[in-house]
């Protein structure tokens, strides 16, 4: 049950009592009630005695007003009976009983109609604003093919079909604006290297956003002659992670940070997913080490004892996996569509901001549940198993990109988890819009 039913129950729990207290308290009549009404009577009648003694009033004027001051209390005590007769709460118990039944049952009756209108309406609104952006898309489109020298128009086109969704299209139209960037003058070289980085992640994004292959030819390509470009270096670092060619990834994490001005917050997240490179080159070397001395030992044994030597590869890490349980918020779910992709995805606590595993799926699979492992890594030296506490989270992207966005869905588990831990399990509810 979302935040929003129980809001909606308990608001409609304070509306049903505030109109069964007065019906039920309007026939309660307590005993407090009749004691005021006599200590009332008590109290004038002491008053009359006390005005006949002083003189105030003779026998006659006493007697009257002592008759009309019982008349009043007879006709008090029986309105208080007549309130409390059974014959007559009857008629209240049954008006709260109804009221108790009926507003519960009309108002689930028109949340169910009126909400799902809305829903619809928002799908629909939704599907129609997608349209007319798809339909301008595709005029730009017309209009570029007769003018294929626009750098600009042809970056624009790759960019609208990435937000669209459709990566294949959009690789088309920033290759046609990478092809004649050189051939435009009006060019300078930190666009040409931003259309380069464009480029690259479109590449990736096609081929489950591996940079190995003909994104990498782009990066390199234009680090030669664009070294000191931060996005261009970020990719390079993230290539070089998933090749496994740590050594290069901390020479070029160096140069990114040399690239970044001095009050950069950014210099603080490199530090440290520097040090987790390093520490973990470190530990890779003193592993190769041991390996060797063992086989070298081992082989020595064999030269003199004839045994076989044990594989020292035969040692495995400890598995670990964390099984993610993915639910979208309902009142959210007009924002989306059913095609739009699903990520879920694992971070280190204390660490770099690159996932460790990530999974994807389609809104249309909402609600679901994955497992998230090492075999989900982006890189071999960033994995699951090699975080102690990770952060799960997912997001919806209309895009289909790797790159949070606005307008996106997302939501964070409620705390880290141990990825080692036995039956690790978590869930994530996707209920934030992202500015």
């Amino acid at each position: 049950m979302s935040t929003f039913h129980i809001g909606a129950a308990l608001v409609g729990l304070v509306v049903v009592l505030c109109l069964l207290w007065p019906l039920l308290a309007a026939h309660g009549i307590g005993p407090s009630e009749r004691r005021a009404v006599l200590a009332v009577y008590r109290q004038r009648l002491r008053e009359l005695g006390e005005q006949q003694a002083a003189g105030q009033l003779d026998d006659a004027a006493h007697d009257l007003a002592r008759e009309e001051l019982e008349t009043e209390l007879a006709t008090e005590l029986g309105r208080l009976d007549a309130r409390e007769a059974p014959g007559r709460a009857a008629p209240a118990w049954l008006s709260a009983l109804l009221l108790l039944l009926v507003v519960p049952a009309a108002t689930l009756w028109l949340y169910q109609h009126t909400g799902g209108y809305v829903a619809a309406e928002g799908a629909t609104r939704l599907a129609a604003e997608r349209a007319a952006q798809r339909e301008s898309v595709e005029r730009l489109a017309a209009r570029l093919r007769q003018r294929l020298d626009d750098v600009e128009g042809w970056w624009l086109l790759g960019r609208s079909w990435l937000q669209l969704g459709e990566p294949d299209r959009a690789v088309a139209a920033l290759a046609q604006a990478y092809i004649i960037a050189g051939t435009d003058p009006g060019l300078s070289a930190e666009r040409i290297a931003d259309l380069a980085f464009d480029y690259a992640r479109a590449l990736a994004g096609i081929q489950e956003d591996r940079l190995t292959g003909a994104p990498a030819r782009i990066i390199d390509h234009n680090l030669e002659r664009f070294p000191t470009n931060s996005r261009l270096l970020w990719l390079s670092v993230l290539l070089a992670l998933e090749q496994d060619r740590r050594e290069e990834a901390l020479g070029r994490l160096d140069r990114l940070r040399a690239s970044l001005p001095a009050d950069s917050e950014d210099r603080a997240r490199l530090d440290n997913m520097r040090a987790r490179i390093a520490a973990d080159l470190d530990a890779a070397t003193a592993r190769a080490g041991a390996a060797a001395d063992m086989a070298t030992d081992a082989e020595a044994g064999d030269a003199t004892t004839g045994t076989t030597a044990p594989n020292a590869g035969s040692e495995t890490a400890e598995p670990a996996q964390v099984r993610v349980a993915v639910r979208l918020d309902p009142a959210l779910a007009a924002r989306t569509a059913p095609d739009d992709t699903v990520f879920v995805f694992a971070r280190a606590v204390d660490g770099p901001a690159m996932p460790l595993a990530v999974a994807r799926a389609r809104v249309a699979d909402l609600p679901l549940e994955v497992t998230l492992d090492d075999s989900l890594a982006m890189a071999p030296q960033f994995r699951l198993s090699s975080a102690s506490q990770v952060a799960i989270g997912a997001r919806i992207s209309r895009t289909g990109q790797a790159m949070a966005a606005s307008g996106d869905i997302d939501g964070q588990a409620e705390a880290p988890v141990d990825p080692r831990a036995p039956g690790a399990t978590v869930s994530v509810l996707l209920g934030r819009v992202v500015p």
